[in-house]
């Protein structure tokens, strides 16, 4: 599902990613340290996602955060 996310008050990086489900899309306003919060965090999730074998090889990802897809959004796709 493709989804633009709008930033309020109550507005959290982890609260989006836990909403998401396989196969989404979700796209965010640019905003750079917005960007590299949402970097940061689909990081510590792949990382996770890697240390409770929930992927199989190290490059392995579930979530992938792209500021280029989309010019405008940083665009969070969850892979698996």
């Amino acid at each position: 599902m493709e989804k633009v996310i709008k930033v309020n008050e109550g507005f959290t990086i982890t609260g989006m990613f836990d909403e998401m489900k396989k196969g989404d899309f979700f796209m965010v306003e640019f905003d750079q340290k917005r960007h590299t919060g949402i970097k940061m965090e689909a990081y510590r999730r792949n990382d996770k996602a890697r240390y409770m074998k929930k992927v199989k090889y190290k490059k392995g990802l579930v979530f992938r955060v792209s500021k280029t897809e989309r010019p405008g959004f940083t665009s969070i796709i969850k892979v698996k």
